[in-house]
């Protein structure tokens, strides 16, 4: 019976890596290697990034963005000051927040100036700006998604203060492509160029590599294009997470339940092995 849900949990798990290779494999074909629809029609030209299709604009990351800011750790409990709860999302919880699993994020207080800068909207981009380790560099990214949001019925959400809440220009380039170049980033060694090592802690030069690192940005039809194609893996990764997490929740319910026997499980035509 609990082998059951482990095996749904873990076939969950395999398609949220597929569906999580397709986005990034098609952001590689369409933006490092040009190789997007109707890319043979159109010449490749001299760019600071060298060649790159005819009526691209090559512009830096900071002009992609709307607005940035440094997070926030509040308190653990409730005063006169920090009278606004939230939910908050650090360097550790990005991983598994990726796929929805946020039982681990804590529940603090701020103060109403905080969060109303820092809270956390759709399509917004968490980036870990400190922290990190000698095997898993500084510069780990969340994109905040609806479902992702709807975890928490309705209570604001901020990233820490290890983190930055990026605001992109949905209209000018596009959450999921930034999200996902900044995956490629962090993959290529570009982001770690940008990781300086102090006193055990890995810091990022956020505004430096903001200012000195270029994307180039299609016209608005392939942006449109290619936001058609991976908004809905995005959709699917996170169902998929949810669904593992609520199966997860049911199995360890269950479990204390069989081991106390106040689950029969004795009428099951359960096959166990001689060796058993």
């Amino acid at each position: 019976m609990l082998s059951a849900y482990d095996d749904l949990i873990e076939n969950n798990e395999r398609r949220i890596k597929i569906l999580e290779e397709m986005a990034q494999n098609l952001y590689r074909e369409w933006f490092v290697k040009f190789r997007y629809p109707g890319h043979e029609k159109v010449k490749l030209v001299d760019s600071p990034l060298g060649k790159i299709p005819q009526g691209w604009e090559i512009r830096n990351l900071e002009s992609l963005l709307i607005a940035h800011i440094g997070g926030g750790w509040g308190k653990e409990t409730l005063d006169s000051d920090y009278t606004e709860p939230a939910w908050v999302i650090r360097g550790t919880d990005i991983p598994s927040a990726r796929h929805c699993q946020v039982n681990n994020v804590p529940r603090r207080f701020h103060t109403q100036s905080n969060l109303r800068t820092r809270r956390l909207q759709a399509h917004d981009i968490i980036f870990e700006v400190s922290g990190g380790s000698k095997d898993q560099p500084v510069g780990r990214t969340l994109l905040v998604t609806p479902k992702l949001l709807s975890i928490f019925a309705g209570e604001s959400m901020i990233c820490a203060s290890f983190c930055k809440r990026v605001c992109p220009d949905v209209a000018g380039y596009g959450s999921e492509l930034l999200y996902l170049s900044f995956l490629e980033g962090y993959g290529s060694g570009e982001i770690e160029e940008f990781q300086v090592q102090s006193t055990g802690i890995s810091n990022f030069k956020w505004t430096e590599y903001i200012a000195q690192t270029l994307r180039a940005v299609p016209p608005e039809s392939v942006r449109t294009l290619f936001r058609e194609h991976v908004a809905p893996l995005f959709s699917h990764i996170a169902t998929l997470g949810i669904h593992s997490k609520n199966l997860r929740q049911t199995r360890d319910l269950l479990l204390p339940k069989l081991i106390s026997g106040e689950v029969d499980v004795s009428e099951l035509d359960i096959q166990v092995p001689e060796v058993a």
